[in-house]
């Protein structure tokens, strides 16, 4: 291991990580790993081939054979540091995982509730023209939308190349109602009575249409609390895949296939 990587991680000990496992079915999974790299995590759609690992204080991602993490030149690795903002790619014996590593801090689980319109739609996405706006590289320009028919509120995926997932699985598009759980990449949205709950306590994600309008008076409508297993963090400008682990393109090729 170089001096790099260690100083590197050092920088980002304080926040604590959260690993996404995408499944190629779109099942998802997430493990909050501890603070202070201790122990070893695995996910229940894995085989206990693959897993989470601490290693002299850091954080690895690990597998045996046939397990393999593949690198962008399509390399067999079997041990990858992991960094907040990265993706890695796993056979996992002929199945194929993707692991979304992110931040995991209080600043990013701090969510504000909006009042949802009487109809319309609500755009989603990384243009700054967004209703919903997350400036993450893994979320789409124009990547999904809300829509509201007949009192009843829908999610579209419009050109999300990574996918659009209600309460844990993968969707193109699907009637949502009070506490449904929306995840796009790290941008979380619960679903309330009458509004929304966005964690837009993170850097990267804003809500600044007029569309929307926030909720001060908390006792005006019941508070959307997510359940911490489901709350997510991210980065602002997130810092890409290192080129030792995995290309950043052709990570989003792999999650592209999970569609």
């Amino acid at each position: 291991m170089t001096s790099t990587n260690v100083s590197y991680c050092e920088t980002y000990r304080e926040r604590s990580l959260r690993v996404i496992c995408i499944s190629e079915s779109g099942r998802i999974e997430r493990c909050w790993l501890p603070k202070i790299p201790t122990g070893r995590f695995s996910f229940q759609s894995m085989s206990s081939r693959t897993f989470i690992e601490a290693r002299d204080g850091l954080w690895y991602a690990s597998c045996k054979e046939p397990s393999a993490i593949m690198t962008d030149t399509r390399e067999r690795m079997h041990q990858v540091q992991l960094y907040e903002s990265t993706i890695v790619p796993v056979l996992d014996g002929k199945r194929r995982f993707v692991l979304f590593v992110e931040a995991s801090d209080e600043q990013g689980d701090v969510f504000h509730n909006y009042a949802l319109p009487a109809g319309g739609t609500i755009s989603i996405g990384r243009s700054p023209s967004c209703d919903i706006m997350c400036g993450s590289p893994f979320v789409s320009m124009d990547h999904a939308i809300l829509r509201c028919s007949g009192g009843a509120w829908e999610i579209s995926n419009t050109n999300g190349v990574n996918g659009v997932y209600v309460n844990g699985e993968r969707s193109v598009s699907s009637l949502i109602s009070m506490g449904d759980l929306i995840f796009i990449m790290g941008l979380l949205i619960v679903m309330g009575k009458g509004f929304i709950s966005v964690n837009d306590g993170r850097d990267d994600v804003s809500v600044g249409s007029s569309k929307l309008k926030r909720l001060y008076d908390t006792n005006m409508l019941p508070t959307a609390r997510p359940p911490r297993a489901t709350s997510s963090g991210f980065r602002s400008n997130p810092r890409p895949c290192r080129s030792t682990l995995i290309g950043f393109r052709w990570c989003c090729a792999w999650v592209a296939q999970l569609q």
